[in-house]
């Protein structure tokens, strides 16, 4: 499946806090369907792997069940951009992080 790479939030260390980072991940998305919408119709926000040398990471993106789709969605894509900035700049992840409240 092709995808876009919307961008990430949240904090955490790899592979200690994968639950922390990816619970975050999560937050972002919910968000971005509540501000942004719902994605066109064959079009989903999930969470995707990037595969690297070192490591593994993830970030959010907007997936497309049809390869032969050229069309990448850039209005949705930039709004999403926007607003997963604004959400991640909004919340103190220090403050929320149970790692550090605990």
């Amino acid at each position: 499946m092709p995808w876009e790479n919307i961008g990430d939030c949240g904090n955490g260390q790899l592979p200690h806090e994968r639950e922390w980072i990816v619970f975050c991940l999560e937050m972002g998305i919910a968000y971005l369907r509540y501000v942004c919408g719902a994605p066109l119709p064959g079009c989903e926000l999930g969470i995707m792997w990037h595969e690297h040398e070192l490591s593994d990471y993830p970030s959010i993106g907007l997936l497309w069940e049809y390869p032969e789709q050229t069309d990448v969605p850039w209005e949705y894509v930039s709004r999403c951009e926007t607003a997963l900035r604004i959400f991640d700049e909004a919340i103190s992840r220090s403050e929320i992080d149970p790692t550090t409240i605990f």
